[in-house]
Formats: C-alpha cells, structure tokens, sequence
C-alpha cells in the first residue's frame, strides 16, 4: 500500500505513523491518495485551497464508478478514515457515498423567475423540461428559442424539439415575445397529459437542434454538469437542484 501526497515524495509502503507524521508535519498540500496498485484507491480533498473541510474520494472495484462521501468531513474525521483504511478496518460504512460523475441530476422546477419553468412528469411516466432561452448559431447574433426535452422515466432522454422565436437584430423584447408563442405552441400536445409539475432527475445528454448542441454535459475540467445552451452549472452530489449561471 503506499501514500502520496500532493507535496512531498510517494511512501511505499506505507504505515498509519507515516500517515501521522505527513499529517502532522503539513505536507498534505490539497489532496493525499492511499492506495493498493491496481485495486482501491482513497483520496482525501480539501474543498478548496486551505479550506478546513475535506471529501474523501473512493476507488472500489466494486463500484462501476468513483464516488465520494456525499457530507465533508473535518480534518479528524479524515484522519480516523484514512486510518481505518491502512489498518483494514470498517472506516467507510458510516458515510453516504454518492457517485463522483452525475449519473443523474436534479433539475428544479422553478415557475416564477428560474431558468427551468416548466418541469414535470407525464401520464406515462415521461419526463419533460419546456423554457425558453437565448443561443447563437455559428455565424449568426444570437437568437430566442423554444425548447422541449423529454425523458424516460429514468432520466435518459428520448426526445428534444426547439423553434426559434426571433433574433436580437428585430429586438429582444419582440424575439422573447415570438419564442413564448413557439413554446406555447410547443407545449400545447403535452399540457392535457401532464401529471406533475416539479423537479425532474435527468441524466446528461447530448443533442443538436437547429445547428446548436443542447444538452447536460459533464465538464471534467470543472468538475460540473454543464446544461447548454442556458450555461446552468450543477455540482456535486448532483441531487440538491442547486446551480450556478
């Protein structure tokens, strides 16, 4: 088993007084990485740069994907678990590991001023998001659009159409004023099915409509679930509705 902190050389192998002294000298830098070559890995993060909150990151092969502790954890906390991991004894049970990369993503309904007014389920279990939104084709200024997305009960997506409105070139006021008619128009065949208006759970995407990309993608660099083209950020764990523009 060895340890490798961000600051300071690899130990190999590694021991629970190694873990102590690395811990105890500073020179955990941002992140330090237990692991078996080829098996589990743990890692344990700051939230950020010199924050006094951590998350631990897991590798287990038993798992399809990373996942990581869905609370953060103080520094004692890290320890007691990186602790329990060396000596093989049950660290992990008492956390909510969550997977590190969306599976799928809470997407809240937000009728009166959010970017996701009209969310919910139908009469057949199928999911939708209807909005309206601003875009730009290569090329062209930019343009209002209406869009429909639907999903399988799962979150995977089935179906998307959008319509544009208008342009900035006749005015902004009067090409949002077009886009509302064409999401009208849009959501006028599903409106008798809908069965729920709320928070929908969706799994990322990918599609091109009228020549621009739609979707909810993940950004690795970022570390976030991008929906495009409103440029929504959600984070980890995925399931709060929570995001950033």
């Amino acid at each position: 088993m060895f340890l490798s902190p961000q600051v300071g050389p690899d130990i190999d192998p590694v021991t629970v007084a190694d873990l102590e002294r690395v811990l105890a000298e500073g020179t955990f830098g941002e992140f330090l990485i237990l692991g078996d070559e080829g098996q589990y890995f743990l890692e344990a993060r700051q939230r950020y740069l010199g924050s006094n909150e951590y998350r631990l990151q897991w590798w287990n092969p038993a798992w399809p994907e990373m996942r990581a502790t869905r609370e953060l954890l103080s520094s004692h906390q890290v320890r007691d678990a990186l602790s329990g991991y060396l000596e093989r004894r049950d660290w992990h049970s008492g956390f909510d590991w969550v997977p590190w990369e969306p599976i799928q993503v809470r997407i809240p309904c937000e009728p009166d001023c959010g970017r996701f007014p009209f969310c919910g389920s139908l009469d057949d279990g199928t999911l939708f998001m209807a909005f309206m939104t601003g875009e730009r084709a290569e090329g062209e200024e930019r343009r209002w659009v209406a869009v429909v997305h639907q999903f399988a009960a799962d979150g995977t997506h089935l179906h998307s159409e959008s319509r544009i409105g208008g342009h900035d070139g006749i005015g902004i006021d009067l090409a949002c004023e077009r886009a509302d008619g064409e999401l009208s128009r849009l959501v006028a065949p599903i409106l008798p099915r809908v069965q729920r208006v709320g928070d929908v759970f969706i799994r990322p995407f990918e599609v091109v409509l009228n020549g621009v990309w739609h979707g909810l993608v993940y950004d690795d660099a970022h570390e976030a679930a991008v929906f495009h083209p409103r440029d929504v950020w959600f984070y980890f764990p995925w399931d709060t509705g929570d995001y950033d523009t």
